[in-house]
């Protein structure tokens, strides 16, 4: 997973695209190379967005977390196009709800952002009710509060980020327990 990360970072290294393909059939052995080349291509093609480096660090890490997931995607998609568990149609229809998660993860980063340089790192988290599906922790953690440098694992990370997740971030609730 490393390897595909660092080559995703470094996307503008000529034969990224053939590398990456020589590394998803070094994942999934029976992916065939011409199945290899389209999955390379399907995820190069929209690199995931490089963040600023700010003050409080957020879009960083969440840059690294788009690579991470990105390259967890790569070999979970290697692996199922060569079990024959999916098809290139089907791959590109992950790819798609890969990128939604993606930009969702961005959006939260710079919302979080925005909010720490309004209230410092320290915020609250709203959580509004609204989203399709509602979190027992992100429910939970209505009115706590939470330090942006280290995002809570108990609510999976920072508001919004999840998938479906409408919770945002807002200023610090007096006296309020803090996310761990």
């Amino acid at each position: 997973m490393a390897a595909i990360g660092a080559l995703l970072a470094s996307l503008p290294v000529a034969g990224a695209a053939a590398a990456l393909a020589a590394l998803l059939a070094m994942l999934a052995p029976a992916l065939s190379s011409d199945d290899a080349g389209f999955l390379a291509h399907l995820i190069l093609k929209r690199p995931p967005k490089i963040l600023r480096e700010t003050q409080w660090g957020v879009q960083k890490r969440t840059y690294e977390q788009n690579l991470a997931y990105r390259a967890h995607y790569a070999a979970a998609a290697a692996r199922r196009l060569a079990s024959g568990e999916s098809d290139r149609a089907r791959e590109e229809r992950f790819f798609a709800q890969h990128l939604a998660a993606e930009e969702a993860r961005v959006k939260s980063a710079r919302m979080a952002e925005a909010a720490a340089d309004r209230w410092g790192p320290l915020l609250g988290w709203i959580h509004t009710n609204t989203a399709k599906t509602h979190r027992p922790s992100h429910i939970a953690a209505d009115g706590a509060n939470f330090d942006v440098r280290y995002p809570p694992v108990s609510t999976g990370g920072l508001p919004g980020t999840l998938p479906h997740c409408d919770c945002i971030a807002g200023p610090p609730t007096p006296g309020a327990r803090m996310l761990r």
